[in-house]
């Protein structure tokens, strides 16, 4: 079912709509059931996010750093500009 449509900018009440200053922009009767599905159309519920998951990955050593970084005592940068002076 499709929520009621009032007034631009106005509220549902039992009286009818309502502006945010309160003053009466529509008479109208309006039951606690249709107030309730404009509430929930108008204002809907978060969506619960999901923690993030942990990744765990095994302990690095020192000799697999060493083997991933360093090429006859060179140092890869993120560029590995060093290809270019070989």
């Amino acid at each position: 079912m499709m929520p009621i449509k009032g007034p631009k900018g106005a509220h549902p009440t039992s009286r009818g709509w309502v502006s945010s200053r309160g003053e009466l922009l529509k008479s109208q009767r309006i039951t606690e059931d249709q107030i309730a599905e404009w509430d929930a159309a108008m204002n809907p519920k978060p969506v619960k996010k999901s923690k993030p998951k942990v990744l765990k990955e095994a302990p690095t050593t020192e000799e697999e750093v060493i083997d991933e970084l360093f090429v006859d005592d060179i140092v890869l940068n993120e560029d590995e500009s060093y290809l270019n002076k070989m």
